[in-house]
């Protein structure tokens, strides 16, 4: 193998491969990328068995080949070659590496290329296609409420479902549940899987890098998504996803119209004061006032009064305040509608006007 390239095209695929090639003390393969330099291309491809990313980078080929090499030690490498370079790599006897830029010269060690894992078929027939933002904007609005608890297992990932002609996108951890709903996006047959967290962490990095359409396929257990030159292949959570519409309430005897950006504010003001482990602040709420408050008795307490639209009895309820103010910073109405029954139900956060994305909060006795 022997190729050059652009400093910044191969340091940008080295790169998308740095949070899938971590440590691995079971199987050190996995701290490695393949490089595969073929009909002017560079293939780099990273995996870690769950998550894995296959792109294709422009090069000039001398000669094809490929080589296993460590992913953190080359991006470093790469990373500190001067700006707007071309790069000459070429594998030399032994599976070392050679890189050379100008004056500057490394060699570093590698695998036989026939050690690295396979990467799974992907090729199928039946693609659908879908606008990155679209995506992106699901995603955001609900990947916070996944489980980082991995016990739990079928809380550790997105359920991601095509139904009745509509998309919807849910996430839990059994503290808080985020529920949003396309009914633009048209599938010709229902799909309903559950893509792990790490899985999501890497897709919304490569929906962060353009809004152009994305195409996607379910093959195998494995969900594959494709923009421009660039595949990323999910290997989906084999369990059931907790029936989640059971956790919704279908209604609210009392409801809460306040300004979001207000209840925000006032709620990481509130929370300096909060004890360090639980978060929890207390919401009382009379005719259109809310008292946000919360004590530590080794700190002390703080409270602060918002107007809001309200006309019922009065009512108290505790909640986390971090959980909260997710939930905050992903709803984009102007106003929000909190819906409440007493103070040991859960609590259900709407924007005004956008009613097709729902969060659930669980209540804390304070």
């Amino acid at each position: 193998m022997e190729i050059k390239i652009s400093k910044n095209e191969l340091l940008k695929g080295i790169q998308r491969t740095q949070s899938i090639t971590t440590k691995s003390t079971t199987l050190p393969i996995l701290t490695y990328i393949l490089l595969n330099a073929g009909k002017g291309n560079l293939n780099i491809i990273g995996t870690d068995l769950e998550v894995g990313i296959k792109g294709n980078y422009q090069c000039s080929v001398k000669k094809e080949g490929s080589i296993a090499t460590l992913s953190k030690k080359l991006f470093e490498i790469i990373r500190e070659m001067p700006e707007e370079k071309e790069i000459t790599m070429k594998l030399i006897e032994n599976y070392w590496l050679k890189i050379t830029c100008g004056n500057i010269n490394y060699q570093i060690a590698g695998l036989n290329p026939e050690d690295f894992p396979k990467f799974p078929d992907i090729e199928s027939d039946g693609k659908d296609k879908i606008k990155s933002g679209v995506l992106l904007d699901m995603i955001k609005k609900t990947s916070y409420a996944i489980s980082n608890d991995d016990s739990r297992y079928n809380l550790s990932g997105l359920l991601w479902e095509f139904k009745e002609k509509v998309m919807n996108m849910v996430a839990t951890d059994g503290h808080r549940l985020a529920k949003t709903t396309n009914s633009s996006i048209l599938k010709p047959a229902d799909l309903k899987i559950i893509i792990p967290r790490k899985g999501v962490y890497e897709l919304r990095k490569i929906l962060e890098e353009g809004d152009n359409e994305i195409l996607f396929w379910v093959k195998d257990n494995h969900i594959i998504f494709k923009k421009d030159n660039l595949y990323l292949v999910i290997r989906l959570l084999e369990t059931d996803f907790p029936e989640y519409e059971k956790v919704i309430p279908k209604k609210s005897t009392k409801s809460i119209i306040v300004k979001r950006n207000e209840m925000k504010e006032s709620i990481k003001r509130v929370s300096l004061m909060s004890n360090e482990r639980s978060k929890a602040v207390k919401m009382s709420v009379k005719k259109d006032e809310i008292t946000l408050s919360s004590s530590d008795p080794e700190i002390g307490q703080a409270s602060d009064i918002l107007q809001a639209k309200y006309d019922s009895e009065e009512i108290a309820v505790g909640f986390n305040a971090k959980y909260f103010l997710d939930i905050l910073e992903s709803v984009d109405d102007e106003e929000l509608v909190i819906g409440l029954n007493d103070s040991l139900s859960p609590c259900v956060i709407k924007g005004l006007k956008n009613q097709n994305y729902v969060c659930v909060l669980m209540p804390m006795r304070v």
